[in-house]
């Protein structure tokens, strides 16, 4: 296997889920490894240049006149949502619910067995 085939190897195993490539190598027939390499190149599984990616973005920030620092979060400015806090009274009239719709479904199930 030629190095590019190699390194695609690698990497649809880690794509699939196979820890051992020569395993998942086994596993496939030649003609299924190029069908999924010509996929690859349809379709790239994963974005292995993240760099210039994110250099394309910081091009246009700075072109802009922006400062890169305006676009990032400190640590500790994130604000998680949370869910309002629920009353005792919301909390007792949820669990009479869940009681009473489960022993509504126990006494049709009994009516349906006898």
């Amino acid at each position: 296997m030629r190095g590019g085939d190699r390194r695609f190897a690698f990497r649809l195993a880690c794509r699939l889920g196979f820890p051992n490539v020569n395993q998942m190598l086994r596993t496939m027939s030649w003609h299924m490894f190029q069908e999924w390499k010509a996929f690859e190149d349809l379709e790239p599984f994963e974005d292995y240049r993240a760099d210039m990616n994110a250099a394309h973005i910081v091009q246009v920030l700075v072109r802009d006149g922006r400062k890169l620092k305006d676009f990032i979060l400190p640590f500790g400015d994130l604000t998680i949502p949370t869910a309002p806090k629920q009353t005792l009274e919301y909390q007792e009239a949820m669990i009479d619910a869940w009681i009473f719709g489960s022993n509504a479904a126990i006494a049709a199930k009994e009516k349906g067995i006898r």
